[in-house]
């Protein structure tokens, strides 16, 4: 039992690595976008697509600056780039409901990322991993499916701002759409952000954003010193070795069903 409970505050503590205390949240305000996700579906990839889209003539060249550009919840106020555009702000949390205290004109337009499951568990089972050997795959779907960390489970993360669809402005768009067409969601996310970018820009942005350009980023200045490990070696063991079995396919299939099928993700990607 104690194993467990270290290997769940591994779990935790790797997650969690970028945050300060949430009394440090930014101050939000009615006129802010927000971009949510669950955690490793793409968001700082996301985020950078964003800079480029509202800040053109600005250059991004560190990890670090995006903070700047798109900030996390999480890490207090940023620097003012342009107060006369709206604040676009990155989160992973779910909708947060609170009981008699909710300010209806928080959280008005919503651009919700997601990714297959499957692929979410991949990536939070090597990222965390890479920092805490021996880390259990049984705890990373634990996680997803039973929401026991502070992002809840992935199906209700996704849930909970799903149902605010019909009153809210939200987009929701798939990560493996965004890789399959990137310039034409580009165009999407800047025409819903009121932005809107041409053709050639949208080309532009992408590569801007691609992963050798991510990853040059990563290494001028990585967010609060932390490695994200955007490009991973083909050839590393852990990662040959160790993938998501069918058992687990099995458990998330049968725990995030709905929302699979909601989104078009099928139960048999390899």
């Amino acid at each position: 039992m104690k194993e467990k409970r270290t290997q769940e505050e591994k779990l935790t503590s790797s997650l969690t690595a970028f945050l300060p205390y949430e009394g440090e949240e930014l101050k939000l305000k009615s006129s802010d976008v927000f971009l949510v996700s669950y955690p490793r579906s793409g968001n700082t990839w996301t985020r950078a697509i964003i800079a480029n889209i509202l800040y053109p003539h600005e250059s991004l060249e560190a990890l670090k600056d995006l903070n700047v550009y798109v900030p996390d919840i999480y890490w207090g106020e940023p620097p003012t780039v342009d107060p006369a555009k709206a604040r676009v702000i990155k989160t992973h949390r779910p909708y947060p409901l609170r009981h008699e205290r909710q300010d209806e004109s928080l959280y008005s337009k919503v651009i919700y990322l997601i990714r297959h499951p499957y692929n979410v568990a991949r990536s939070l089972y090597h990222y965390t991993s890479f920092r805490n050997e021996g880390l259990d795959w049984d705890l990373v779907l634990s996680a997803m499916i039973t929401g026991n960390n502070r992002w809840g489970s992935w199906m209700g993360n996704v849930l909970s701002w799903k149902a605010l669809e019909q009153e809210r402005e939200m987009l929701f768009i798939r990560y493996e759409d965004l890789q399959e067409k990137p310039v034409e969601k580009i165009q999407v996310i800047a025409d819903f952000l009121g932005f809107p970018v041409d053709f050639d820009r949208a080309t532009t942005i992408n590569e801007n954003c691609s992963i050798d350009r991510m990853k040059k980023m990563e290494e001028k200045g990585s967010i609060r010193g932390k490695r994200f490990e955007f490009v991973r070696r083909s050839g590393d063991y852990r990662i040959l070795e160790n993938d998501l079995s069918e058992k687990g396919k099995h458990a998330l299939w049968e725990g995030c069903r709905y929302c699979m099928d909601m989104f078009g993700y099928s139960r048999d990607l390899a």
